[in-house]
């Protein structure tokens, strides 16, 4: 029951930073888009609410042409977030990142509770 609880209280903020220098920014549709993409395949891992575990992971990476998400580099304050971060990102695939490619981008998890 206390786990059903967490679960439905367990609140991913999902926030994005799109640096690029070259030029400009990164178009809006493209970044809501992408935004949403990542949302579905990023959910508060079980064993983090199982172990009542709250933190954040900051993801800098970049698209392919193949459109295949490229991760530069992981930080978390949890080796557990940073895993399950890599493993859900490492072979993902986008097919409307035309837009995106080539662009250093950077996105932070933030796993809490409320």
């Amino acid at each position: 029951m206390k786990t059903t609880i967490l679960k439905i209280m367990a609140v991913i903020f999902l926030s994005g930073i799109v640096l690029n220098s070259n030029a400009g920014s990164i178009p809006s549709k493209s970044s809501k888009s992408l935004s949403k993409e990542l949302g579905k395949i990023i959910s508060y891992p079980e064993s983090a609410i199982k172990n009542n575990l709250e933190g954040s992971v900051c993801v800098s990476f970049k698209f392919n042409e193949e459109g295949k998400l490229v991760i530069n580099e992981i930080t978390a304050t949890n080796s557990e977030f940073k895993d399950y971060i890599e493993n859900k990102l490492q072979n993902t695939t986008f097919k409307n990142a035309n837009d995106l490619i080539g662009l250093d981008m950077i996105y932070r998890f933030n796993f809490r509770k409320e």
